[in-house]
């Protein structure tokens, strides 16, 4: 009994490692010309149950009788909603000094910030607010991450199996050109993400300033100007030089020849 208990034993034994050698013959030659094939049945799951992104944006224009009020306030209400202001200009021009600030806020306090402004600005002089849905573009592009990432984990797991220098070349080529996908495929993804989650309003106003003739600034500005066109018609002279002397020697021959004849 226990020599037909090791006989079968020993069969089990050589048949398994039989399928091992036939398992590793066919993974000895890795075929780089198709890349490896992955399930994606998976990747139709991210639509269950998906929430719409959306990205919310917009912005407002008003005058404001004080303009350091007005920043103050807004910096306050966008500090207090959990925001902040990413970008803040002024321009000074001949009638009005304009700020234009965009304020960056969590997409819930959107309507609260939008609200407050409006009616701290009183009359607004325009207002533009859109609100574009890129729930399919974030489905696509988490969709494309995971087949990509899968993708990748995949090479790796060849990358170990590779028996030769060519084929270690060739996967790391392969690897290398799939990272660069990836990067690109995140970068998109942490923009729809941030751009879905914090909305972007500008807010430009502007305080009008004195609109005086200014008459002693135009006389000093016109006398300026005048001295400056006298120094350009004497350097314009100065180009000329040789004309100049050449017409005054013309001029001093054709008197004495003329004097002469006489």
């Amino acid at each position: 009994m226990k020599q037909i208990i090791f006989a079968f034993t020993t069969l089990l034994i050589i048949f398994s490692c039989n399928s091992n050698n036939t398992s590793m013959n066919k993974e000895e030659g890795i075929n780089m010309s198709e890349p490896p094939q992955l399930d994606e049945r998976n990747v139709d799951k991210l639509n269950e149950g998906f929430s719409r992104k959306v990205i919310r944006e917009g912005s407002i224009r008003f005058e404001s009788k004080d303009a350091n009020g007005t920043n103050k306030f807004i910096s306050g209400i966008a500090k207090d909603l959990k925001g902040y202001i990413s970008k803040d200009e002024v321009r000074d021009y001949t009638d009005r000094i304009e700020h234009s600030l965009d304020v960056r806020i969590p997409v819930e306090q959107f309507d609260v910030l939008l609200s407050k402004i409006s009616s701290h600005a009183g009359k607004l002089e325009s207002k533009d607010i859109s609100s574009r849905d890129v729930t399919e573009e974030f489905i696509d592009v988490e969709a494309r991450l995971k087949t990509k990432t899968a993708l990748e984990n995949r090479y790796k797991e060849l990358l170990n199996q590779a028996n030769n220098v060519n084929e270690i070349l060739a996967i790391e080529k392969e690897l290398g050109k799939l990272r660069e996908d990836i990067e690109s495929v995140e970068g998109r993804l942490r923009f729809l993400k941030d751009n879905v989650s914090m909305s972007t309003l500008t807010i430009v106003y502007y305080q009008k300033t004195s609109s005086s003739f200014g008459f002693r600034t135009k006389i000093v500005s016109a006398i300026l100007n005048g001295w400056n066109t006298f120094l350009l018609f004497l350097v314009g002279i100065t180009h000329l030089w040789i004309f100049i002397i050449l017409s005054i020697i013309g001029y001093l021959v054709f008197k004495r020849v003329r004097k002469a004849r006489k």
